[in-house]
């Protein structure tokens, strides 16, 4: 952060970085409320609230005026209000907004940093109304002002209200502090394009391909040979595959149900058999197909951190992985150095919920160590093809 507020020069003078040599010396910084959620999805991350508090006490450590404006979407999103009037969601939006600022303000004041909090909704008992102004003297005294309740008006959102309040203040720049939606995807092509032009990746010769056929797989599993059904090896594979089938889906299931708030007070998954038995049908009807073991429901972190918390969530994923079907030789073209690092990222956000095993009970450390050994046996594979 600290580049964005020094000159172009890369000299630092040896007194270290003052107001003379600081390139903006008013900043509106906009902060999304996903943002402060982090992990969470939902809510406070208060290691996240309170590094942002850091990062802006260097800043007025620095001499530089901040100004801030925080969105809501951690806790509230207007446009989602379905079936509610417009203006009602979006005011419930405004006062999320105002929770925000109050606990951003709480987070900088523990740390030595005099906070102000501005709406534009009148709620004198916890915040000043705006007034341009006295908004203005605060920064001129090293205050820190944040901004909540977005600029008052319904259908506008808050980076409107940060532009809005920036050129009030006079602010000489305008920083936006969120979380992007589809950044992996954006780099996976990136790196892609860069590899086909580089000639490092092959260019598809086309866009979309026909579907395989399974007819040589179809049903197969019912022509194997009796004498073969009930040998010692099919006793092996048989094992093997429940043994890997049964971790994984258990492992899979608790770590997303823990990553969507579905476990109970307990720390149990409601509706456990359902959703195993849901499983059972899906690898078997993989099986009599011929496929690889089919998991019914979804397994994306990702997807889960996005909101996703019902059966819709799991059928736009079959009907996407459906659709990539017709789009193979794209697909097939992206090189595993793209795919490698979102896939680590997942594995990454599926191994957070470790924390919350009991290895003192061995009915649940055995299953969540073999789950993890596992894990780590794929993102050392992962890692290695990503190298090749």
């Amino acid at each position: 952060m600290f580049s964005f507020f020094k000159e172009k020069s890369t000299y630092i003078p040896q007194g270290g970085i003052t107001m003379a040599n600081i390139a903006y010396k008013r900043v509106m910084l906009k902060i999304s409320g996903e943002a402060l959620s982090g992990a969470n999805g939902f809510g406070f991350d208060f290691e996240v609230v309170g590094r942002i508090a850091r990062e802006v006490k260097t800043l007025v450590d620095m001499g530089v005026e901040v100004g801030l404006v925080v969105g809501g979407g951690n806790i509230w999103r207007g446009r989602t209000g379905e079936g509610m009037d417009r203006t009602t969601a979006d005011h419930m939006g405004m006062l999320a907004t105002c929770i925000n600022a109050l606990a951003l303000q709480d987070a900088l004041e523990g740390i030595g940093v005099m906070t102000r909090v501005q709406t534009a909704i009148e709620m004198k008992e916890i915040a000043e109304p705006f007034i341009r102004r006295r908004a203005v003297r605060h920064l001129e005294k090293g205050r820190v002002v944040i901004f909540g309740a977005g600029s008052g008006n319904p259908y506008f959102s808050t980076d409107t209200a940060a532009a809005l309040r920036a050129a009030e203040i006079e602010a000489d720049v305008i920083l936006l502090a969120k979380n992007v939606k589809g950044a992996f995807l954006l780099a996976m092509v990136v790196v892609s394009a860069i590899g086909m032009v580089a000639g490092l990746v092959q260019i598809p010769n086309a866009i979309v391909s026909a579907v395989p056929s399974i007819k040589p797989i179809f049903m197969q599993a019912l022509s194997v040979p009796m004498d073969q059904i009930f040998s010692f090896d099919m006793v092996v594979v048989v094992f093997t595959f429940l043994f890997v089938d049964l971790f994984d889906t258990v492992g899979c299931l608790v770590g997303v149900a823990s990553k969507g708030d579905m476990l109970d007070e307990n720390g149990k998954l409601p509706k456990a058999k359902q959703a195993l038995f849901a499983d059972a049908i899906g690898t078997t009807i993989g099986a009599l197909i011929g496929t690889s073991t089919v998991t019914a429901y979804v397994e994306s972190a990702s997807g889960i951190g996005e909101g996703g918390r019902t059966g819709l969530t799991s059928i736009t994923t079959g009907v996407m992985f459906l659709l990539a079907l017709f789009f193979a030789p794209i697909f097939t073209s992206i090189p595993t150095q793209a795919t490698a690092p979102v896939l680590i990222l997942v594995g990454v956000m599926m191994a957070s919920s470790l924390t919350k095993i009991d290895f003192n009970d061995f009915t649940n450390a055995i299953p969540a160590f073999l789950t993890f050994a596992n894990l780590c046996d794929i993102t050392i594979t992962v890692l290695f093809l990503a190298n090749l």
